[in-house]
């Protein structure tokens, strides 16, 4: 699984990534967490690009996020466009592909967001806020987005960090909010 920090919500030219968050479990059941800092690199699309050869190398069945589909993957790959390379998350280095009309997936009986289905070679691709919507039957969840989930649920771990990703791009410069973020 794996989670971001960015600049914004808004996918263009703009847009870096400050962090990529990761949790890892293999088949034997260790776990492995490793973080992505941009300030570790020259850039963020070296950051990435480190990000992609890793998940290469540990080569995991399911690659799990929070509003991957139509936040984190699609960000990640308009960054390695800007640095004119294609993300490749897939077996034997083969790249992410996006379908090319869209998919309107149904929230309820008003709302549905649109997405394009993404394929990577030899991996399943789960989108935990797609599997949220569908768990919240009730609607029982004040939004579904990852953190107000948590909360709702009760899982939140004592002396977790939450920041206010509102203030990330604003604050990353400042050393000690950058180690908070």
């Amino acid at each position: 699984s794996f989670d971001l920090e960015t600049s914004g919500l808004v996918i263009d030219d703009t847009s870096q990534v400050f962090t990529i968050a990761n949790t890892y479990r293999n088949s034997n059941g260790e776990i492995q967490r490793k973080l992505f800092r941009v300030d570790h690199y020259k850039n963020d699309g070296e950051m990435i690009f480190n990000w992609a050869e890793w998940i290469q190398k540990i080569d995991p069945t399911i690659i799990l996020g929070h509003n991957i589909y139509r936040y984190d993957l699609p960000y990640l790959s308009k960054i390695a466009s800007k640095y004119e390379f294609i993300l490749r998350l897939g077996k034997n280095d083969s790249p992410i592909s996006y379908a090319k009309n869209t998919t309107a997936y149904r929230v309820d009986g008003s709302q549905t967001w649109d997405f394009h289905k993404i394929k990577v070679l030899g991996r399943h691709v789960i989108d935990t806020m797609f599997l949220a919507v569908k768990y919240d039957i009730g609607r029982n969840y004040s939004s579904w987005g990852l953190k107000p989930i948590i909360e709702h649920e009760g899982l939140i771990k004592e002396g977790r960090q939450f920041y206010d990703a509102s203030n990330i791009a604003k604050n990353w410069d400042n050393l000690e909010e950058r180690e908070k973020i």
